[in-house]
């Protein structure tokens, strides 16, 4: 979870993107926001910041509920079931990011 006006959430994407290039290929990839901007705002954001990976808006903030981040940014690793299986916020490494992810991965 991220917001376009957070600054550690600009400062999080590059290791995003270095996480999604080591296992982007074997999970759903995506970052999602809740913020109620024009889709041409959040595409610019997206593009400036190097996002290549899937981007959602949560227009009713049902996920940003459901999962309650306790900050941003926010991240979380689920199982095939949709089970969280890592969950962590603030900024990561990508080595972070990666170690989450293959714990739920692991589980599958």
């Amino acid at each position: 979870f991220f917001g376009t006006w957070c600054a550690p959430c600009i400062e999080q994407m590059p290791a995003l993107a270095e996480a999604n290039e080591r296992v982007g290929d074997s999970v759903l990839f995506i970052s999602i926001t809740s913020e109620g901007i024009p889709d041409t705002q959040l595409a610019d954001w997206w593009q400036e910041n190097n996002g290549e990976w899937l981007v959602g808006v949560d227009p009713t903030a049902e996920l940003t509920a459901r999962f309650s981040p306790g900050g941003y940014p926010s991240a979380y690793a689920l199982d095939a079931s949709g089970t969280v299986q890592w969950s962590d916020s603030g900024v990561k490494t990508a080595d972070e990011l990666v170690a989450g992810i293959e714990t739920a991965i692991d589980d599958d």
